[in-house]
């Protein structure tokens, strides 16, 4: 959800995990309105939404690692590019 991929009143992109078998993703309007601020944040702090998502993480007291799910190189790439 915090890859930016997914909008409100859009398809669910073709090569995401939720187009693969679309009971993964069940969202309600105001899960939108959460990630449509959850960007406006990453825009301000001048990440892409996944970059800033990992970026907050590091940022937790305690958290050493995060473990980031992809399944492609370049997303691995675009996600370290943030940190």
């Amino acid at each position: 959800m915090l890859t930016g991929k997914y909008r409100r009143g859009q398809p669910l992109p073709s090569d995401s995990r939720a187009a693969e078998n679309p009971k993964w993703l069940s969202v309600e309007e105001t899960v939108y309105d959460e990630l449509e601020q959850f960007e406006r944040e990453a825009k301000d702090a001048g990440l892409a939404p996944s970059q800033y998502a990992v970026r907050w993480l590091l940022d937790q007291a305690g958290v050493t690692s995060v473990v980031a799910g992809v399944k492609r190189v370049e997303q691995l790439s675009d996600l370290m590019a943030g940190c």
